[in-house]
């Protein structure tokens, strides 16, 4: 069997999430793709605009329908989130021998050597790193530099070339709060639940 992992923010969950996470199960027949909303993100410099009740439900409704997909709720209670301990976790639910996908934009790739014993994660799973924008594969390729000279093993990172939708969701917010159309971002349904949450109808 197969797993993946993928976690973030999801603040709000847009269409670059949704075709991230139907590429992976596709791609690497994934039996099960756990989605993972963060409660407490360590590493973001600013706090997430949703609370954590908020962000597992729209992810939920982003997300549903999507074979072999689950939207999980293993980081909740409230307290800084790191991604080591919620796959040491799911390796002890799972087992050493199925494969374990972690999977994750360029964005958070690239902020990788930040993360609390980030070594450890190379050596527990594959990851599985989705481009963004025109540029992507020459950051992707300056990366897998910097981590090979830090003698990190490199040869379980997997670059996606998929056409993933430009889409932040940073962009998403600022937009929604000016009014401004988001159509072609994310879920008309999670954009209601998103605007109902900051009280904008």
């Amino acid at each position: 069997m197969s797993f993946g992992f993928f976690g973030g923010s999801f603040d709000p969950p847009h269409f670059g999430h949704i075709e991230m996470a139907k590429s992976a199960i596709d791609f690497f027949d994934l039996d099960v793709l756990n989605v993972c909303p963060t409660s407490i993100p360590f590493s973001k410099k600013q706090p997430s605009s949703q609370k954590y009740a908020n962000r597992l439900h729209m992810a939920r409704i982003a997300f549903a329908g999507i074979d072999n997909l689950r939207v999980v709720d293993w980081e909740r209670g409230g307290n800084e989130s790191y991604t080591i301990e919620t796959l040491q976790s799911l390796r002890k639910r799972v087992g050493d021998k199925p494969e374990v996908y972690l999977v994750m934009g360029i964005d958070s790739f690239l902020g990788i050597t930040g993360w609390k014993q980030f070594e450890l994660l190379f050596t527990m799973s594959k990851f599985v790193v989705f481009l963004r924008g025109e540029k992507g594969i020459e950051v992707f390729n300056e990366m897998i530099d910097k981590l090979a000279k830090s003698f990190i093993f490199t040869d379980n990172i997997i670059c996606m070339h998929n056409k993933i939708p430009d889409i932040s969701s940073s962009e998403i917010r600022e937009k929604i709060i000016k009014k401004e159309s988001v159509n072609d971002m994310l879920p008309k349904d999670v954009e209601k639940l998103y605007k109902s949450y900051v009280g904008i109808s």
